[in-house]
């Protein structure tokens, strides 16, 4: 098969392709963002970026979106979400001081968003598993979405191993657990919370 390549660039957005199918014909529009849409959670920042096949899955197309100086902070690329009704954090292939660029897999519309909501951490409680009862932290992020690889917490003993449940939306604690502790979490944009806990909530 004949290789495709092309690059197109529309305001702050450049598309490119490279790879064994070309992208279909269909129309780029750009739109102004609905402020309303996750006020006070993500700011969009960019015109948002639409395609004329929504949900049409792609290979090999990559989009990049130029950053301003004065607003790079805590920002990313977000996809729309048909289905929950809301913008979603898109993980980045790569950064730099002035754009960000994604790998995209299906087409939807795509929109540079400001994190602008950090995340939450609530009191601690348990939960009755199938092994006995745990400790557990509840966290809460509305923004980018926790990053469950940045998830720490601390007891006298240092750093100790902790377990995200995305579902539940939770921490869960190992067992013996002993308080005080500090818990760290972090969000895909960058913010940072950390909560003292002391004693046994």
């Amino acid at each position: 098969p004949t290789t495709a390549q092309f690059s197109y660039e529309m305001g702050p957005w450049k598309l490119t392709a490279t790879g064994s199918e070309a992208l279909p014909e269909q129309c780029l529009a750009l739109l102004p963002a609905d402020r309303r849409i996750a006020q006070g959670k993500v700011d969009c920042v960019s015109p948002v970026l639409t395609f004329g096949r929504h949900g049409l899955a792609v290979e090999n197309l990559v989009a990049t979106c130029r950053l301003d100086p004065d607003c790079n902070s805590h920002v990313g690329i977000y996809a729309w979400s048909f289905n929950k009704e809301k913008w979603m954090y898109w993980t980045a292939e790569s950064r730099t001081q002035s754009s960000i660029t994604c790998r995209v897999d299906y087409l939807t519309p795509l929109v540079l968003g400001q994190d602008v909501s950090p995340p939450r951490v609530l009191p601690a409680r348990i939960h009755k598993f199938f092994g006995g009862r745990r400790w557990v932290i509840p966290v809460r992020d509305h923004g980018s979405g926790i990053d469950p690889n940045k998830a720490r917490i601390q007891s006298d003993g240092g750093w100790i191993p902790v377990v995200y449940d995305r579902d539940r939306r939770w921490l869960e604690l190992p067992e013996g657990i002993q308080f005080p502790v500090m818990v760290e979490i972090s969000d895909q944009s960058g913010w940072q919370t950390r909560l003292n806990i002391s004693g046994s909530p």
